[in-house]
C-alpha cells in the first residue's frame, strides 16, 4: 500500500519508489519520505515519477514554512507530524497512514531508518538478501544503525527460512516478542496505535527491480514492511 524512505536515502539516491510494471498499474502505492526538515528537493524523482499527490512528505510540525510551500507547489502531499528527539514520531505517522487505508508499508533502509522502526517496536518480520559478494570496508553501511544494543537486548529473530533467489539467498524470520526481547517493552509502552511490521534489507545493492509483494509488483531498493493500525493488530496484507 505504501513505500517509505528516509531523507538521507532521497538526497543520496533519488529513488522513484514506484511499481516496476508496465502502466496502467494495478494500484499505485503511496511514496512516503521521513523528512523532518522538509529538505526533499522539489525535483525529486519520487514526487514526479508517478502521481505527485501520492508522494507523502512527512515533515516536522515546526519545519520551515517556505520549504513546505515549495513542496506543496509540486503537487506532493505534505504531512505535518509531531517529532521525538528531532525525528518523525513513527507511531503518529503510521496512524496517519492507517487513516489513508494503508495496511502494508515497505520501508527503505537506510540503517538509521531501520533502527528507528526497530526502536519504535514496529518491526514484525525481517528478510535479508545475502549475495555471493564480499565488499568489506571500515565505513561500510550497517544493516541497522543507531547506537546499537547490548547482546541481552538484541532483537531476536526466528524461526528462519532460507530461499534461493537466483544467485542470492533470501533469509526470512519473524521478530520474536517476549520478555527476552528488548524490543518488546518499547512496543508495549505504545498503547494503542500501529503494532506490527515486516522488513527486508538487501545487503549488496540498493536498487534493482524485485517482486516484493508476491503479486507481480516490483519496486526498487531494500525494504522494511510495517503492518498495523490504531486499536489492534492488522496482519500482513490480505488477512
Amino acid at each position: 500500500d505504501a513505500m517509505a524512505g528516509g531523507i538521507g536515502t532521497v538526497i543520496r539516491d533519488d529513488p522513484e519508489l514506484t511499481v516496476r510494471l508496465d502502466r496502467p498499474w494495478p494500484r499505485e502505492p503511496y511514496r512516503v519520505v521521513l523528512d523532518p526538515g522538509a529538505r526533499t528537493p522539489p525535483a525529486a524523482r519520487l514526487i514526479h515519477a508517478a502521481s505527485p499527490p501520492r508522494a507523502l512528505i512527512a515533515v516536522a510540525d515546526v519545519a520551515p514554512r517556505d520549504r513546505i510551500a515549495r513542496l506543496e507547489a509540486t503537487g506532493a502531499t505534505v504531512l505535518s507530524c509531531p517529532t521525538r528527539d528531532g525525528r518523525i514520531d513513527l507511531g503518529a505517522l503510521v496512524s496517519e497512514l492507517f487513516a489513508r487505508e494503508v495496511r502494508s508499508l515497505l520501508v527503505e533502509g537506510g540503517g538509521e531508518t531501520h533502527a528507528a522502526f526497530l526502536e519504535a517496536g514496529l518491526v514484525d518480520r525481517v528478510a535479508v538478501f545475502v549475495a555471493p559478494l564480499l565488499l568489506g570496508g571500515r565505513e561500510a553501511t550497517s544493516l541497522v544503525g543507531g547506537p546499537g544494543r547490548d547482546l541481552k537486548e538484541a532483537v531476536r529473530l526466528g524461526p528462519l527460512s532460507v530461499t534461493a533467489v537466483g544467485d542470492d539467498l533470501l533469509v526470512e524470520a519473524d521478530v520474536r516478542r517476549g520478555p527476552a526481547d528488548g524490543n518488546a517493552s518499547r512496543s508495549a509502552d505504545r498503547g494503542g496505535g500501529p503494532r506490527r511490521a515486516r522488513g527486508r534489507q538487501r545487503g549488496h545493492r540498493r536498487d534493482g527491480p524485485r517482486d516484493r509483494r508476491g503479486d507481480g509488483q516490483r519496486v526498487e531498493g531494500p525494504d522494511l514492511e510495517v503492518v498495523g493500525g490504531p486499536g489492534g493488530e492488522v496482519s500482513h496484507e490480505g488477512r
